[in-house]
């Protein structure tokens, strides 16, 4: 049930204050960036807080800039390891954590004061297991822009088929950092270093789980995009294909669940594949893969689109349809994808050419 109620913050009881909240930052090289991200969790309204500062084996003077901050403020909590990478970090961070909340900021982003006074203050009022606020996202050229809840009132989503519908439509966001998190919900779920989008596995295991969720529209967290800032920024390997089987596994559960559930079953898919294409492009066009590297499996990626997409009543309700379809026309005219070895090409531009005009151009061969 999806349930939009405006209610007053308003008799709370003491919990509200007393309850702490443990604020988890792994931290791999962001020195530039790391003090701002400190100063806005340390200037929160909600005092009571444990913030766990995790260095995952910096290079910079990142581990520097943690302990200065622990010397001024004693809920501050500096952990320095070797390279671990996200997952396991954050995993350790849970492990770590005291408190009966929890939430995950990146090191390179900064928080709004209120975020965690409000976030905490709903998720008591509607007695739920995790609170999603919105966000700024900043591109790299610094444009601004904001993601949030169309409804001005807290969305409060408490069962099985409208979390997964929520999921897999935008109305539960992907990120984990703009989240507050039961503990006791989540001590047990950790995040799989195996998943290359371990975001994109964590929340849709939450949903899975009928984990209540209240979203609310106040864009308190600012994520800021940057190149070569994360725990994880490199170019594209063989590891990021095995996105198609994490998608393909998700979708068989989620199948299992009921034929209600076939669309939002091969969103997940249909996501999980493009993400692996958009990535691929990117970096070929950035000239960092060969004219021959990663052949088989990107064909693979696109083989299963196409039957994918035959497969379903409406393909070009898909989000990012159109700039997918440009995508394999580009790798198609540029060599890289080959027509003999994508089984499904004559038979899908044939069905969207019937379905719209716009697509029965004749692809001109490199």
């Amino acid at each position: 049930m999806i349930l939009m109620i405006n209610k007053p913050y308003s008799n709370l009881g003491n919990e509200s204050q007393r309850a702490k909240v443990s604020i988890i930052v792994p931290i791999y090289n962001t020195e530039k960036y790391l003090e701002k991200c400190i100063k806005s969790i340390i200037s929160q309204t909600y005092h009571n807080l444990e913030i766990i500062l995790i260095d995952d084996g910096s290079t910079d003077q990142s581990l520097r800039v943690c302990n200065s901050f622990a010397q001024k403020d004693l809920r501050i909590r500096v952990v320095h390891q070797d390279n671990m990478g996200l997952s396991k970090t954050r995993n350790r961070g849970i492990k770590l954590a005291t408190g009966s909340y929890i939430t995950f900021f990146d090191s390179d982003d900064y928080i709004d004061p209120f975020m965690i006074e409000t976030m905490l203050q709903t998720i008591l009022l509607y007695q739920a297991d995790i609170c999603e606020c919105g966000m700024y996202v900043y591109k790299v050229d610094g444009t601004k822009c904001s993601y949030a809840s169309q409804e001005k009132n807290p969305i409060f989503i408490n069962d099985l088929y409208h979390l997964i519908d929520a999921y897999t439509h935008g109305g539960i966001m992907i990120p984990v950092w703009n989240k507050l998190y039961k503990r006791s919900e989540i001590k047990d779920m950790l995040f799989d270093p195996s998943c290359v989008r371990e975001e994109a596995d964590y929340t849709l295991r939450l949903c899975l789980a009928e984990k209540k969720i209240v979203v609310i529209s106040n864009p308190f967290y600012h994520y800021v995009k940057r190149e070569s800032t994360s725990l994880t920024g490199q170019k594209i390997s063989s590891k990021l294909f095995t996105l198609k089987n994490w998608g393909e596994d998700m979708r068989k559960q989620i199948m299992m669940l009921g034929s209600e559930y076939q669309r939002n079953a091969d969103i997940v898919l249909y996501n999980s594949l493009v993400h692996v294409l958009k990535h691929f492009m990117r970096d070929y066009k950035k000239s960092l893969l060969s004219p021959n590297e990663l052949q088989l499996e990107i064909h693979s990626v696109v083989n299963r689109l196409f039957e994918l997409l035959l497969n379903t009543q409406d393909p070009m309700e898909f989000r990012d349809f159109d700039s997918v379809v440009k995508i394999i026309e580009e790798l198609i005219v540029a060599g890289i994808l080959k027509e003999e070895l994508l089984g499904y090409f004559e038979p899908f531009w044939g069905m969207i050419s019937l379905k719209d005009s716009n697509y029965g151009r004749k692809i001109v061969r490199g």
